[in-house]
């Protein structure tokens, strides 16, 4: 199995609340177990999934550590962004 990047381009127009989301389904943890990772509620996490609130500037580079993706990602969309695993289609082949 290969990994793939995200390109920096793909995420930049979206908000942090959409690479959030995106982030943490490329590292597949639950909105519950990423919200335990700052302590906070998972209802208060999927509130700035849903950008109807934002994370305090102490709690980014946390946030961003969590999803495995740089802070100027998670802010902007320019940078390391998620990682995903990209089926390989030739190696389920029968030889």
């Amino acid at each position: 199995m290969s990994i793939d990047r995200l390109q920096p381009t793909d995420a930049e127009d979206d908000t942090m609340g959409g690479r959030m989301s995106l982030a943490r389904d490329a590292v597949k943890i639950s909105i519950e177990a990423a919200a335990r990772s700052l302590c906070v509620a998972p209802d208060i996490w999927a509130s700035w999934e849903n950008d109807r609130a934002a994370p305090s500037a102490g709690d980014l580079e946390t946030i961003a550590e969590t999803l495995e993706v740089s802070l100027a990602w998670l802010l902007r969309g320019h940078g390391a962004g998620p990682i995903w695993p990209v089926a390989n289609d030739n190696a389920h082949r029968p030889g």
